[in-house]
């Protein structure tokens, strides 16, 4: 039997509003994520009220995996341009909120995982 929004509650992290401020020829396709949570609203395969935008991750949460040198010049902007490069997206105050929210999704689908059996997060990454 497939499962969806009608007989289970399954919540479903995500971060799409928090945008990436893209140059247009970028080759990452952004809209992806609001694409993919409208329709698996739209399927009933997730109910609209299971719908949860995350908590960024703290300093502390980032710090888990992340050296503190690092976190404070992924927040300030002053990565090298190889990092960048790295990372894959010009460095803007919204590509760290994005990827805060990003990371606070799966911290957070995996606390509701631990509770429920199972959840969601559609931030990527």
């Amino acid at each position: 039997m497939l499962m969806t929004a009608s007989t289970m509650s399954l919540k479903c992290f995500y971060t799409d509003h928090f945008v990436l401020p893209l140059p247009a020829d970028h080759r990452f396709p952004m809209r992806k994520y609001s694409l993919l949570r409208e329709r698996v609203v739209a399927e009933g395969i997730i109910r609209p009220e299971d719908m949860r935008v995350p908590d960024a991750a703290t300093d502390e949460d980032i710090l888990r995996a992340h050296d503190a040198d690092y976190l404070q010049r992924v927040q300030s902007g002053t990565l090298s341009a190889k990092e960048i490069r790295r990372i894959g997206f010009p460095w803007t105050p919204e590509m760290v909120e994005r990827s805060r929210r990003s990371s606070g999704a799966t911290m957070a689908a995996c606390r509701v995982a631990l509770v429920e059996g199972m959840a969601l997060n559609l931030a990527g990454g």
